[in-house]
């Protein structure tokens, strides 16, 4: 359903394809590692993408595992297209959907003010990903290739806690329950390889 929603929205902005569409669509995978950069930290992604390709757009879904901070799964529509005149190998893309927190043993909060009181861990609630760039296609042979990219990148996560805080005053009452909400936006630079099958 959101391939036709977005079908309909490339066609709107762009005509020429609407007198071409009795061709038949190309489809291929992309696996791709990346590595992302942002923030003083370096971390990984690994991702897969199915797309069909008309002329010079594809379109196409993926997913991902996302290793930077928190890891998460970014589930994303993918959106390409070949730059310049005939048979070119520069590409520019666009990915966008929702990143889905998945997170490791190690990233939850803990009560620094207690730790042997705390019952229940942080909860992370899911984002957005987002991401675009320019790329370029190596070895071309049989409509399979080796792309290399650079795209900025960007993932969206909430975290919530409860903290307890305890009063260093008289009198000294019961410790009060606090509920705390954390909103992160990671910003990245994202180097790509992969290949087209």
């Amino acid at each position: 359903m959101k391939t036709r929603y977005l079908l309909l929205f490339v066609l709107f902005f762009n005509p020429g394809l609407a007198q071409q569409a009795k061709q038949k669509y190309k489809t291929y995978f992309i696996p791709q590692l990346a590595l992302l950069n942002g923030d003083h930290s370096v971390s990984g992604q690994v991702s897969l993408s199915c797309s069909w390709q008309k002329n010079v757009w594809s379109y196409g879904i993926g997913a991902a595992v996302d290793y930077y901070k928190v890891r998460s799964a970014p589930l994303f529509a993918e959106l390409r297209k070949e730059i310049g005149k005939g048979q070119t190998p520069f590409f520019a893309y666009l990915n966008l959907g929702p990143n889905i927190t998945w997170p490791l043993a190690s990233d939850y909060r803990q009560n620094l003010y207690n730790p042997w009181f705390v019952t229940e861990k942080s909860r992370f609630m899911t984002g957005i990903y987002s991401e675009f760039g320019l790329g370029y296609s190596l070895w071309s042979k049989n409509k399979r290739s080796v792309m290399i990219s650079l795209g900025y990148s960007t993932k969206t996560l909430s975290e919530t806690y409860h903290e307890m805080i305890y009063p260093d005053f008289p009198p000294y009452d019961k410790p009060a329950r606090v509920d705390r909400r954390l909103d992160y936006t990671y910003n990245r630079i994202a180097l790509k390889v992969g290949c087209r099958l």
